[in-house]
């Protein structure tokens, strides 16, 4: 398939290092101006091309298709929507991320009660984190609640379990590195497609095959 090269916008939400198949790798956390809702796509940054950390922020960049995401109920996207890729940057169009002057960033500083500075864009990021968790715990405690209503169950949801959940949330979730594409969660290792039948699976220990027909 011929690549087509675009021109778009991406937002970097959050970076992280991973280690790749050429060395270090900058593992980002984007959207795109065609992303629905809260979702997040994954995107991939080699270190010797990209010394400095993307900041949180919106760059200009050449892009290209990767792979047709997979649907949740099995099979392949048909490709006919932006949204419907992953997406390779090509390049940074002008000039690329580079780390800010610290004078610049040192008005900006807050502690917001933590024992080290943090930055201005960290504060940023922490937010929009704090605040998917809080989300994601809140949907949790209206489901737990209404099961608990259905079972006759008399027990409140105390705030301290509420707490809880976010803080395992943010740390375990939110904040923890995108898996590769194809990753099966519960055996913590990826999938490989099989060129025969085309399902995805991998090989458990004792030589037996984990088929898993929708990583």
């Amino acid at each position: 398939m011929t690549q087509e090269e675009i021109t778009t916008t991406m937002t970097v939400k959050r970076s992280s290092t991973v280690e790749g198949r050429n060395g270090p790798q900058w593992a980002l956390t984007v959207t795109w101006p065609w992303t629905i809702g809260l979702n997040t796509d994954s995107v991939w940054l080699e270190k010797s091309e990209y010394p400095h950390e993307p900041t949180p922020g919106t760059y200009p960049v050449a892009v290209e298709h990767r792979t047709v995401k997979n649907k949740k109920e099995g099979g392949q996207h048909d490709g006919s929507q932006p949204w419907m890729w992953n997406w390779r940057v090509v390049r940074f169009i002008g000039p690329q991320p580079t780390v800010s002057p610290q004078a610049d960033r040192t008005e900006k500083r807050q502690t917001n009660g933590a024992s080290t500075p943090a930055t201005w864009e960290e504060q940023t990021v922490r937010g929009y984190d704090l605040g998917m968790a809080f989300n994601k715990a809140v949907d949790i405690v209206i489901a737990e609640s209404a099961r608990r209503t259905q079972a006759g169950e008399p027990e409140p949801i105390y705030i301290s379990r509420i707490r809880q959940w976010r803080d395992m949330l943010l740390r375990e979730v939110i904040m923890t590195t995108p898996a590769p594409p194809h990753w099966f969660y519960l055996h913590g290792v990826q999938q490989i497609q099989s060129t025969k039948t085309g399902v995805w699976g991998h090989v458990l220990e004792d030589k037996t095959v984990c088929v898993k027909e929708s990583p």
